[in-house]
């Protein structure tokens, strides 16, 4: 196994220049944060690289997996939007509140309301307080992957903008093939938002979380048009091998390929890593 591949510029020619390096054209990638736990995200991670491998028509070590990060300028962007909707919120309630207008149930739910906005936002401030540093995260998305993927080269790229469009479309003009993107949480229903960049790759997945979840800018990211998306329900039998990848509780139902990722699989399935051993 070969250890994930961080690139630690948001510098665009830096980072195209270190692909090559590689000799890098074509990539799978997912894109986030990253800053929850692992027993969190890694079952998702690798249940839609999976899946997007599955969809190779001949199978191609040459083609990357790659997780675009977001780096602490982007997580700060995030996190002010996010703030800065609550606090619209808040003070759209404690208007109301003050006119007198609502009814006795509105304004219970008013109320109530307000200080559900109240304990979000304390989360928020302490989860982007204690955040960890742009390289740990991007380890945490990518460590656990090339493990599963052994055959596979893993690479860690971090943006500074809001969203990861500008890198895609950057990618894209430079010439890289941008295979498959896959996101959980976006694009799976008209009330969802938008999978940002679904416009420049070759093919567009969106997924419903395994445990009926929500992503951390669901209610930031504009609603819109989900024509480019394919949507698969990764907890449901797929494609001529009725194969599913992931269940409710949130775990991998395919082959685990290495020892310390048997955690993030259900325990029930026999677990195979080369010819090193076999558990169940």
């Amino acid at each position: 196994m070969s250890d994930p591949i961080i690139i630690t510029s948001t510098d665009f020619q830096v980072i195209a220049s270190k692909l090559i390096q590689h000799d890098v054209s074509r990539l799978h990638f997912t894109n986030g944060i990253y800053a929850n736990p692992l027993d969190e995200m890694t079952p998702t991670i690798l249940a839609g690289f999976e899946h997007a491998l599955d969809q190779e028509f001949t199978p191609d070590p040459r083609n990357v997996l790659a997780v675009g990060v977001n780096s602490d300028a982007s997580y700060a962007l995030n996190f002010g939007i996010k703030i800065g909707q609550h606090k619209f919120e808040l003070s759209q309630l404690q208007k109301a509140l003050r006119d007198g207008s609502l009814s006795v149930e509105k304004e219970e739910q008013a109320e109530s309301r307000i200080v559900s906005l109240g304990h979000n936002m304390d989360k928020l401030e302490d989860d982007f307080l204690s955040r960890k540093s742009p390289y740990e995260r991007c380890v945490n998305a990518t460590e656990n992957l090339a493990k599963q993927n052994p055959d596979r080269r893993v690479f860690a790229i971090p943006y500074d903008a809001e969203t990861p469009r500008q890198i895609y479309t950057f990618m894209r003009q430079a010439s890289f093939v941008l295979m498959s993107l896959f996101k959980f949480g976006y694009g799976t229903s008209p009330s969802q938002g938008v999978i940002v960049g679904d416009d420049v790759f070759d093919i567009v997945f969106g997924h419903p979380y395994p445990n009926g979840g929500k992503a951390f800018c669901d209610d930031t990211t504009p609603i819109g048009d989900h024509k480019n998306v394919i949507v698969r329900d990764l907890r449901l039998p797929l494609g001529m091998k009725s194969k599913a990848y992931i269940n409710s509780a949130n775990e991998c139902l395919f082959e685990c390929r290495h020892p310390d990722l048997q955690k993030y699989f259900k325990q029930s399935r026999t677990v195979v890593v080369g010819q090193q051993f076999v558990s169940g």
